[in-house]
């Protein structure tokens, strides 16, 4: 008797033994499953807004007062060019943008102009930044794309929209579709 009550607290021991074994493995595997699941997909880090600096500050405040006062559209080009890609701030580089298209403009270079606006739009894609690049490129004589932005600033939701711009801009979707789809004859020799 005393050999089966050995045997029998033997396999206990055995079996318990065995199961604490299996418990280690399984929880090992599955920490390491957690911490490989972990390195693979690490939680999001937060994101902080650029804010506004300055130095950014005082230059679009040197470019506002060339270009709106002064009416000295190279002084904001000489200011801003050299720093565009230092504003970090969305803000600030909208801005930025705005000043050298609208300088570009006071110098009669719509093309460039166009370049600083378009860059605006994506940037900043608001109905009224469509449609001064939409005016620029009307002025500048390219009518395809003036068209575009016209149309993309008609069909936005800007509470500034009122019935009689509406109508303003919509007589000049209609002139200058007219324009491209007139037919010009080829003279004859």
């Amino acid at each position: 008797m005393e050999d089966s009550k050995r045997s029998s607290t033997k396999n206990w021991i055995t079996y318990g033994l065995a199961g604490f074994l299996l418990g280690v493995c399984l929880v090992s595997l599955s920490a390491f499953g957690l911490v490989a699941y972990e390195s693979a997909n690490p939680p999001p880090t937060p994101t902080l807004l650029p804010t506004a600096t300055i130095a950014a500050t005082a230059l679009l405040d040197q470019a506002y007062q060339a270009l709106y006062s002064d009416r000295n559209p190279q002084l904001v080009l000489d200011t801003l060019e050299p720093h565009l890609e230092d504003f970090t701030n969305p803000e600030e580089l909208s801005k930025a943008l705005e000043y050298l298209g609208m300088a570009e403009v006071g110098l009669g270079h719509y093309q460039l102009a166009t370049v600083y606006l378009e860059r605006l739009c994506q940037v900043s894609p608001t109905p009224q930044n469509y449609m001064m690049l939409g005016r620029v490129y009307d002025s500048g004589g390219d009518l395809e794309h003036a068209l575009a932005n016209y149309i993309i600033y008609l069909e936005s939701d800007d509470p500034s929209l009122t019935a009689d711009i509406r109508e303003i801009v919509q007589d000049r979707i209609n002139q200058i579709q007219a324009i491209l789809t007139s037919f010009t004859p080829t003279p004859v020799q």
